[in-house]
């Protein structure tokens, strides 16, 4: 069960907390408590927590900061086997993609040794990812196109979309969602 608990400073938040927990804290379950807590508080509140119930130790307590929880879901969901990646590795991927798809583009393979080019592209796909594009979304768009400039674009840009999320999909993992 998650819950939430908001209010003031001072208006007794971290005390109502540590008081339900104290109760619902059993040595014998084997089901976790999890006090989710910002980053700086990790190690106040557990020893707040162990003082508060005479314990020196908690075996079914996880004080948890947001970022320990996040490598607790990878780590438990085999994600951490994936390598982070930020805006630069993203671009320099893209310029591998540029280079092995290149003949195939009938537009932007031209284009990508120009200046600026690649950054600019990068935020293209970041812009489809926050309006969650999705490749089919780019198939679709094409059907029914004449063959022009505009086509020939969107074929180019699905196919670099396309190898962009199956690299993504096979080893990275971004440090900044879209």
């Amino acid at each position: 069960m998650l819950r939430f608990i908001v209010g003031r400073a001072g208006s007794g938040k971290s005390h109502r907390i540590l008081k339900e927990m104290s109760a619902a804290y059993d040595k014998k379950k084997t089901d976790n408590l999890i006090l989710l807590i910002p980053e700086q508080y990790s190690l106040e509140a557990s020893a707040d927590f162990m003082e508060k119930m005479g314990q020196e130790g908690h075996i079914h307590l996880d004080v948890l900061s947001f970022k320990r929880l996040a490598h607790r879901v990878f780590e438990e969901t085999g994600a951490t086997d994936r390598v982070q990646i930020s805006e630069l590795g993203k671009t320099m991927l893209l310029r591998r993609i540029f280079e092995k798809h290149g003949k195939d583009l009938k537009v932007y393979g031209r284009m990508a040794g120009r200046s600026g080019f690649m950054e600019s592209f990068n935020s293209l796909i970041a812009e489809m990812k926050r309006a969650q594009v999705t490749e089919a979304d780019m198939e679709r768009q094409l059907e029914g196109l004449e063959d022009s400039l505009l086509r020939r674009k969107l074929e180019d840009i699905t196919t670099l979309y396309k190898a962009f999320n199956e690299q993504m999909d096979q080893a990275y993992l971004m440090t900044k969602m879209f």
